[in-house]
């Protein structure tokens, strides 16, 4: 008997801020491979801000010229700034199809670099899964921007969560 391996073919288009559609698909509703050259994942590069080209690369919708199961790509990669791309996989075996998508936005930049930290090192201590707080004490952050902190409506939002994970999240804004 013979096992046949898993195939991997991995997409992308932008879905934001207009949807792009994959001109070529099969009566599935799958892109059709043949149809769509695989396309390189440039080296990183600073995007342009506002670009006429189509697709995550500048070269329309379609097929990345990969075959792993995993994939990785820089930010710096995409075509431009403050859209929505659209990262697909088929997975296939055989007559069997599946796929599976992530949507992954590139905001503007440069976007502002905080530093969040407690106000004294008694009210909290690293570990590795984050900080964690003595929940009978008083718990103060203090947040500051350290660069690109350019504009009136930057804000601070800081999510808090028990390693309990019957209690409920906390939310600061």
């Amino acid at each position: 008997m013979v096992l046949k391996a898993l195939n991997f073919t991995w997409y992308c288009r932008v879905v934001a801020p207009e949807k792009e559609a994959y001109e070529f698909l099969d009566q599935n509703g799958f892109p059709d491979e043949k149809k769509y050259p695989g396309q390189k994942i440039p080296l990183p590069r600073e995007p342009n801000y506002i670009s006429p080209n189509p697709g995550c690369f500048g070269n329309g919708p379609g097929r990345l010229a990969t075959r792993s199961g995993k994939i990785s790509i820089n930010t710096k990669s995409f075509e431009t700034y403050s859209r929505v791309y659209e990262i697909m996989v088929i997975i296939s075996k055989g007559d069997r199809r599946a796929k599976a998508r992530v949507e992954l936005e590139v905001g503007e930049i440069p976007a502002p670099v905080s530093a969040i930290s407690c106000i004294s090192q008694s009210l909290c201590f690293p570990a590795f899964e984050g900080v964690y707080v003595n929940p009978t004490s008083r718990l103060a952050f203090l947040g500051k921007c350290t660069a690109f902190c350019e504009g009136d409506d930057l804000h601070y939002e800081w999510t808090i969560k028990s390693s309990d994970p019957k209690t409920p999240l906390i939310t600061v804004k």
